[in-house]
């Protein structure tokens, strides 16, 4: 098996040009979309997503709450046979707020979000309050 591929040459520039054009497209647009990741639908298509993306969808739903602000969210692990997601979120909030009620509305949210989103089940979120300010 190696035998053979190492037996096999490109001869046509044509084709070894085409190929290294291929290559490098791929690359250019990683590069200026940044990582992705695979998906798969509830009917089994597969589609890329940003993780910018999905980071953005995360960020939408904390910016929202009155007093909160995203600073950094992270994936950590998403698990693409299962469709799941675990993220840590750090935050700066207002002394007025209650981290509580609050820990719990951006859970809800965010895992309603990232569902109708992406398709994605959230199984963990650690949520840190990075600052809190006066107002």
């Amino acid at each position: 098996m190696v035998t053979d591929y190492r037996a096999r040459s490109i001869n046509d520039d044509a084709e070894l040009t085409s190929i290294k054009s291929r290559i490098m497209e791929v690359v250019r647009r990683e590069f200026a979309r940044g990582p992705s990741v695979e998906l798969t639908t509830p009917a089994g298509h597969t589609y890329a997503m940003l993780l910018a993306a999905l980071r953005a969808e995360v960020r939408a739903v904390v910016d929202a709450e009155l007093g909160v602000q995203a600073r950094r969210v992270h994936v950590l692990e998403l698990d693409q046979d299962t469709m799941t997601i675990d993220l840590r979120l750090s935050v700066t909030m207002s002394s007025h707020s209650s981290i509580s009620d609050l820990q719990v509305r951006l859970r809800a949210g965010i895992t309603v979000r990232l569902r109708e989103a992406a398709g994605l089940r959230t199984r963990t979120l650690d949520l840190i309050a990075e600052d809190i300010y006066d107002e």
